[in-house]
């Protein structure tokens, strides 16, 4: 989301509509404007299904008053809503999907997922074999690939000198799965945990938690926080390790 919106806010007009408040774990240029919606209470079974209808409402009053030439939304849930909300509205969706079909579980959520898909005007996806999936339902199925964002800043003859460093860097929640990464390194030899640095580059609602578990896990981890410079963390590290379910 954050690559595209500031590739296109060169040229476009570029507005993100959010479901939290907080500011964007990755860095957005200043001509994209950012508004979330009005925050609900889910402390409550009560306020949980009353909250979730009142964010369908507040996101479709967004999307009439915004006047955008298309609308993007990106994951499952947020997809199916943006469907719903967009019902009567001209403007055309293009929805994205950024993790294997199969990844959504419950029933509920893969039932709405297969009535509302073919209402949008467009489908992103990352795999083939995605495409195929979602081409039985849905017409415009496209292949979009993640972009490399150093491919322009590196040649590709250039050499680095690399270090013995496995990378893990992201948001840390659960979409990005960095349990699996402590999980991989206490599964290692010892010999090759202790020739090795292991990173994580990164903040998020799990850090806490996964700071217990590197020491129940009795293993060895720097926990870098967010980090500006992830280019050069990339050029040094020999492995990179990619856990995340989305």
């Amino acid at each position: 989301l954050v690559t595209l919106a500031n590739a296109l806010c060169k040229e476009h007009e570029v507005s993100i509509i959010k479901f939290h408040a907080g500011e964007s774990f990755y860095k957005l240029e200043n001509e994209v404007k950012v508004t979330s919606l009005e925050q609900f209470r889910f402390d409550t079974l009560y306020h949980k299904i009353a909250s979730r209808f009142k964010k369908f409402f507040a996101l479709r009053k967004a999307l009439k008053e915004s006047k955008a030439d298309v609308f993007i939304s990106f994951l499952d849930t947020t997809n199916i809503a943006c469907i719903i909300a967009k019902i009567g509205l001209k403007t055309p969706l293009i929805i994205s999907e950024h993790s294997n079909e199969a990844y959504l579980k419950p029933k509920t959520w893969r039932f709405l997922r297969r009535v509302s898909y073919p209402f949008c005007d467009a489908l992103s996806v990352l795999g083939s074999s995605d495409k195929v999936y979602y081409e039985r339902f849905v017409k415009r199925v496209k292949l979009l690939l993640n972009p490399c964002h150093f491919s322009d800043e590196i040649p590709f003859d250039s050499s680095f000198e690399k270090e013995n460093l496995v990378l893990f860097i992201g948001r840390l929640d659960h979409n990005k799965n960095p349990v699996m990464f402590l999980k991989a390194i206490a599964h290692l030899d010892k010999n090759l945990q202790e020739n090795y640095k292991f990173v994580i580059a990164g903040d998020g609602e799990l850090r806490q938690e996964l700071e217990y578990k590197v020491k129940s896990l009795g293993i060895k981890v720097d926990f870098l926080g967010r980090v500006e410079n992830v280019k050069a963390l990339y050029e040094k590290a020999k492995v990179l390790c990619l856990c995340s379910f989305v």
